[in-house]
C-alpha cells in the first residue's frame, strides 16, 4: 500500500492562519490600556483587534467590515518616533494626545488620501479646547497587509497643527 503524502506541493498556496480569529473585538482605540501608548515597551506583546472603520470610509477604501489591527510593533515604534503625542511633566510620561489622535482618525475621518496603494491616509481636523487651536489627526493605515490580509493594519499616526 503506498502512503499518501499530504504536504503541499510548489503550486499549491500554503493556508494563511489568522492568529487574531478569537482575540476580543475592542469597539474603538479608547479601550485599549494608556500604557500600550505611554510605555509600550513595558507591557506584554499583545496587539489589539478594533472594530472596523465606519461604512463611508470602509467604502471609499474597499474594505467593507475589515476589522483594525493595531500591532504591538506599531505602539513601540508609534511612540517612539511620535513623542510630540505624549506629554512628560515632572520626569512622568502623561497620556495626552496618543489615543485620542488615533481614535479621531479611525472613527471619525472626514478625507481620505490615497498613498502609495494599499496605504491610505485618514485625516479629520479638530478643534483641541486645551489650546484652542485647529489641529489635525492623521493615521496611516494599509488595507491589504501581507501578514494579515483579512484586517486593516494601522502604520502609523500623528498629530499636525493647521497653519
Amino acid at each position: 500500500m503506498k502512503e499518501i503524502d499530504n504536504a503541499p506541493t510548489s503550486n499549491q498556496q500554503s493556508e494563511v492562519v489568522d492568529k487574531y480569529a478569537n482575540q476580543a473585538v475592542l469597539p474603538n482605540v479608547l479601550a485599549v490600556p494608556d500604557d500600550y501608548f505611554t510605555n509600550p515597551t513595558g507591557q506584554p506583546n499583545t496587539s489589539f483587534v478594533l472594530s472596523p472603520l465606519h461604512d463611508t470610509i470602509a467604502q471609499q477604501i474597499g474594505c467593507m467590515n475589515k476589522k483594525i489591527l493595531l500591532k504591538y510593533s506599531i505602539l513601540k515604534r508609534n511612540r517612539r518616533v511620535h513623542n510630540e503625542l505624549v506629554k512628560i511633566k515632572k520626569g512622568k510620561v502623561l497620556l495626552y494626545r496618543a489615543k485620542d489622535t488615533l481614535n479621531r482618525a479611525l472613527y471619525h475621518a472626514d478625507t481620505v488620501r490615497q498613498g502609495n496603494k494599499p496605504t491610505y491616509q485618514l485625516l479629520v481636523s479638530f478643534k483641541d479646547l486645551r489650546d484652542n487651536k485647529m489641529y489635525n489627526a492623521v493615521a496611516t493605515i494599509n488595507t491589504t497587509p501581507t501578514e494579515n490580509p483579512n484586517y486593516i493594519e494601522v502604520v502609523d499616526w500623528f498629530i499636525k497643527r493647521n497653519m
